[in-house]
This record gives C-alpha cells, structure tokens and sequence, in this order.
C-alpha cells in the first residue's frame, strides 16, 4: 500500500513522523528528515498484514529546525478483503 503526503518547509530542514493507527495503537511509523527541502509530495510504503481488516487511520505530524511543530493531519482508511486471483 502507498500512502502519500505532501508537506511545506519554510527553513529547508524539518522531521516529519507518518503513522498508520489500528485501534487507538500506531502499527506502523516513518520517521523522516528532509534536509535543503522545500518541501513537496512524499511516499509512505507500507504491507498491511493480511490480518488487518477494516478503519485505520493514516496520520503525519512535523517538526521545522526551530521545534514549531504541527499537529497531526489524519486521514481515514479502510482495508478490504483482497480478491484472489485468478490462474
């Protein structure tokens, strides 16, 4: 599964942390620095267990080389049943 953000960055430096939540718990985190950034779109790969079914949510917060951070930005997701293929 790819899950995409995009992030502004007024100082070229900032940490951004993007979590996958399953019932209140993080089950998935990437914790990135972007040094000489501007800022853009990002990518966040992540395999979901064949066990996960159902709401997630998918949640990015950041932080700029000052410490100002933002507060989590969250989106809803919800994993369906895949379909087999066929042969």
């Amino acid at each position: 599964m790819r899950l995409l953000y995009s992030a502004s960055v007024d100082s070229g430096v900032a940490n951004y942390v993007a979590q996958v939540f399953r019932k209140g718990r993080a089950v998935a985190t990437l914790n990135q620095d972007y040094r000489d950034s501007t800022g853009g779109t990002y990518t966040f790969t992540w395999r979901a267990p064949k066990r996960y079914k159902g709401k997630l949510s998918f949640c990015v917060s950041g932080v700029d080389a000052a410490g100002n951070g933002s507060p989590a930005s969250c989106a809803a997701l919800k994993l369906k049943k895949a379909k087999k293929r066929k042969r």
